[in-house]
């Protein structure tokens, strides 16, 4: 199961209004199939660039923990620490929306900018983040990856770092847990959303996802979702076959027929 061949080209589709930038920290894409070519001639708003890492940290909070070097040494996530780093520093300089490689986008956002979404009672998800140029909690949540930095612990600059920062600009008198009529809370001029609208399977719960005919109610199921994730680090090995009906399935055959049908033109599993 490889999900990042689906997310940006998802997000181009359902958004044809939104300018979709596919950033890489390498100078070079696969492109031996011609997909690449093809879906940037199908989606004009869809775009790739490098990263010019020194340039995107210099003069943030987080430079000084990537010029460590810290993370490369003694950290079982070392990939995962320097994408928390960098999505929060792009949004930074340049505002908008960011999401993991690993969603796919299922309607057209229609969501407000400043904006987060929890991924289960209690935790703040950082794999979807709405926020304008410059905003102060992205400044605040730079500072406290910086400082709470632990090489040993999953998440120290990722979910916990969001959360932490979340209840103190709250001041703890939002309560991170998922209401039950599935209303947003407000926060200072932050808005928290429940889990299902970024994130509506927790990632314990992933085979969930690609299970047989686990799609077959995804209109109902999913009414107010607008991405899901779909947590590659742990279901990369899994095979998902088409035309099972799956969530996964479906939501790829909806959302990025295209690509769903190069995919699958070969094999029927992807």
């Amino acid at each position: 199961m490889f999900c990042s061949q689906f997310e940006d080209k998802s997000w181009a589709r359902q958004n044809p209004n939104l300018d979709v930038w596919y950033l890489l920290t390498s100078a070079t894409a696969d492109n031996t199939d011609h997909l690449l070519t093809h879906l940037l001639h199908l989606y004009p708003n869809l775009n790739l660039a490098t990263l010019d890492l020194d340039k995107i940290f210099h003069a943030t909070p987080v430079n000084k923990l990537f010029n460590s070097r810290r993370w490369t040494r003694n950290d079982t996530w070392p990939v995962n620490v320097l994408s928390n780093m960098l999505r929060v520093s792009v949004l930074w300089h340049w505002g908008g929306i960011y999401s993991d490689t690993d969603v796919i986008s299922i309607k057209p956002f229609t969501i407000p900018v400043n904006a987060v979404g929890l991924a289960a009672k209690g935790l703040i998800a950082n794999a979807f983040l709405s926020f304008t140029k410059s905003d102060p909690f992205l400044w605040a949540l730079m500072k406290d990856m910086n400082t709470h930095f632990i090489p040993t612990q999953w998440g120290s600059t990722g979910p916990h770092a969001v959360t932490r920062v979340i209840k103190t600009e709250c001041k703890n008198d939002t309560k991170l847990d998922n209401t039950k009529d599935g209303k947003p809370q407000t926060c200072n001029n932050i808005t928290i959303y429940p889990s299902q609208f970024f994130s509506p399977v927790y990632y314990s719960n992933f085979k969930k996802l690609i299970s047989d005919g686990g799609g077959k109610n995804f209109e109902k199921d999913f009414k107010n979702t607008f991405l899901i994730h779909f947590f590659n680090k742990m279901s990369k090995d899994e095979v998902v076959k088409a035309g099972s009906g799956s969530i996964y399935d479906v939501a790829a055959r909806k959302s990025c027929p295209v690509t769903y049908q190069m995919a699958t033109l070969r094999a029927k599993h992807f």
